[in-house]
């Protein structure tokens, strides 16, 4: 799902981002098979 390797999935069932791999490309909220991530432009 993320190709810098930033998604960590915990026992099947929780999701966790490492800020430090994250670029904010949004793969994975387009990929998301249960479309619960999102991504937010924060300025």
């Amino acid at each position: 799902m993320c190709p810098r390797g930033a998604i960590t999935i915990l026992r099947g069932l929780y999701a966790t981002v490492d800020p430090a791999h994250c670029v904010g490309c949004g793969m994975c909220s387009r990929e998301c098979p249960a479309e619960v991530i999102r991504m937010e432009v924060h300025t």
